[in-house]
């Protein structure tokens, strides 16, 4: 973020162009291929989508002079739904969107949000934070990875557990080396 704070509008408009050039011959060379090859949009949709939804949600990091990160999430945030729905349009398979898709990046959402109030607004060690975090992350992985084996294979897994027991642990042994380390600077 240091090169977007002290540069230039030039170099923010040269920045912002070339990304867009570059994003606008990746569309452009898939669609034509598609196009050829299929005489439809098949594959070229994930190009297609995936390019845009990427230049609306780094647009503000290059363009806005303050609070650039908070309206790239919230930019990313509106857009990864949508997203979600060109994708499932496009994929062979049908009808995954509103039980699998919504539902995990609705909670993969509120973890990055919670996640990055923890970050930059609670006063903590940065061990206790990231323990914190590992913590909430537990159930998220669990009910991202139970909710994809529910229906991939219309049942939950042991890994499921496994996945967010090793989160838990994790979180563990980040407090104490929050612990440790606070110890050392008091000795």
């Amino acid at each position: 973020m240091a090169y977007f704070e002290n540069d230039s509008k030039e170099h923010q408009t040269l920045l912002l162009s070339a990304i867009s050039i570059t994003f606008a011959i990746a569309i452009f060379v898939c669609v034509l291929v598609d196009l050829i090859l299929n005489r439809t949009f098949t594959w070229s949709l994930y190009t297609l989508a995936s390019c845009v939804f990427v230049w609306l949600t780094i647009l503000p990091l290059i363009k806005l002079k303050k609070h650039r990160v908070l309206a790239a999430m919230c930019m990313f945030s509106v857009l990864v739904i949508p997203f979600l729905f060109v994708v499932e349009f496009a994929s062979v398979e049908k009808g995954w969107m509103i039980p699998l898709g919504i539902p995990i990046a609705v909670a993969a959402l509120a973890f990055v949000w919670i996640a990055g109030i923890i970050l930059l607004k609670i006063k903590l060690r940065i061990w206790y934070k990231a323990s914190v975090i590992a913590l909430l992350a537990a159930p998220l992985a669990y009910f991202i990875n139970n909710k994809a084996s529910v229906y991939s294979k219309g049942t939950g897994d042991i890994w499921d557990v496994i996945n967010a027991l090793f989160l838990v642990g994790l979180s563990v042994f980040l407090f104490v080396m929050g612990i440790k380390k606070k110890s050392q600077h008091t000795e």
